[in-house]
């Protein structure tokens, strides 16, 4: 099954937070600058609450592991596995029928195939 293509709001909001998180913080900063220098409350409290939500969006960025996020660290991890010395523990990873795809959808190795591959990757 394909990796789906992320929406927008899945790759700026929670798997790269840091860009976002720092527009509306340094927007935060600015209003609460403006509200202080002008003695205005309701700005500083205005560019408070601003930071603070852009504090409250990076950690739940931070805390939610997307689909992506967990495919990236399973597919790190297997790689760990084969390329080490536990290679002969590494077909249990594997569904039998398991077979892996090209973009174009059509089948290019199926279980024995990718498990020559690997051994080949471990002879290196």
């Amino acid at each position: 099954m394909p990796i789906e293509k992320a929406s927008v709001f899945e790759v700026y909001l929670l798997e790269k937070p840091l860009p976002l998180t720092i527009a509306i913080a340094v927007v935060g900063f600015a209003i609460f600058i403006i509200g202080n220098s002008r003695a205005h409350k309701k700005k500083q409290i205005t560019g408070l609450v601003v930071l603070s939500v852009a504090a409250i969006i990076f950690l739940a960025a931070t805390a939610i592991t997307t689909k992506r996020e967990q495919i990236k660290s399973a597919t790190k991890q297997f790689i760990a596995i084969a390329s080490s010395e536990q290679y002969a523990g590494s077909r249990r990873y594997f569904s039998p029928s398991a077979v892996l795809t090209g973009p174009d959808g059509n089948v290019r190795y199926k279980l024995d195939a990718i498990l020559q591959n690997l051994g080949y990757v471990h002879q290196r």
